[in-house]
């Protein structure tokens, strides 16, 4: 699953939920992968399924499908994310004048 698009899109906190969500499911899978329990399962997929939701939020929050819906940012700086996560090359400096 590559989030790199979604990470350079999503606003700061958007961005420190998936990355925590992330985390803890490379940290179950290391446990499944330690030793396959009934607990270290459940964990798994519990964080599995949390990471699948998120991820399907932002995607449809940062790469609407439907082209009459299209992203608000709160900031330039965010703008400036969604635009570079979508393949622009873009200069700060350039963008922010």
């Amino acid at each position: 699953m590559d989030l790199k698009p979604l990470l350079d899109a999503a606003s700061d906190a958007d961005r420190a939920e998936l990355t925590i969500l992330h985390n803890a499911h490379v940290t179950a899978l290391s446990g499944v992968q330690a030793g396959a329990t009934e607990a270290s399962l459940r964990t798994y997929k519990a964080a599995q399924e949390a990471l699948e939701r998120i991820v399907e939020r932002l995607t449809e929050k940062y790469f609407p499908k439907d082209s009459d819906k299209s992203p608000v940012f709160k900031n330039r700086a965010e703008a400036f994310r969604h635009l570079v996560g979508q393949g622009y090359k873009l200069g700060k400096s350039k963008f922010f004048k």
